[in-house]
């Protein structure tokens, strides 16, 4: 009776999942599949060419403002000097500052293109539960998911060429 039990506890699991019916799509070639999406990175990079033009000109005062110094600094006086290290601290700060706010994991760039590839991403997800209610799908991993969720599956299990289809027949 006792070995019964541990033979069935072994197939239980097996039973239970059984009937599981999985499939597994790759999240950035169906971002890359999506007109809307070109269209976004290439607004994306035009604003990088505008931030990295403001980046550029911050830069260059910076530097101009240290060679000025270096090239007066020992015409100077003591005052003069410590007021033009100041000025640079100052502008090294805000040139920090400005880069951070703009290139930063929360600046304006990076909150630019996660407000524009949000709608992208919600008619993904809801193409994806749409098609996983119609074919009766269990569940669908995201093979491009961090670090991936899916280590090894057979290719009639990608589901991604199926739903590309459908978000290109929508737009």
């Amino acid at each position: 009776m006792k070995y019964a039990l541990i033979a069935l506890s072994f197939l239980l699991p097996a039973t239970v999942f059984a009937d599981v019916k999985l499939g597994y799509v790759d999240s950035e070639r169906l971002l890359a599949g999506m007109p809307a999406f070109e269209a976004v990175q290439k607004q994306m990079e035009e604003l990088k060419q505008q931030y990295d033009r403001e980046v550029q000109e911050k830069y260059n005062e910076l530097i101009s403002l240290e060679q000025t110094y270096r090239r007066q600094s020992l015409l100077l006086s003591e005052s003069r000097r410590s007021e033009l290290e100041q000025q640079y601290q100052e502008k090294a700060l805000q040139f920090r500052e400005f880069s951070e706010s703009v290139f930063g994991l929360s600046g304006k760039f990076q909150m630019k293109y996660e407000g524009l590839v949000a709608p992208i991403y919600a008619e993904i997800s809801a193409a994806i539960e749409a098609y996983a209610k119609e074919h009766e799908y269990d569940m669908i991993l995201d093979a491009a998911a961090a670090r991936g969720l899916v280590v090894f599956a057979r290719q009639e299990l990608d589901l991604t060429d199926n739903l590309l289809a459908r978000l290109t027949a929508t737009n």
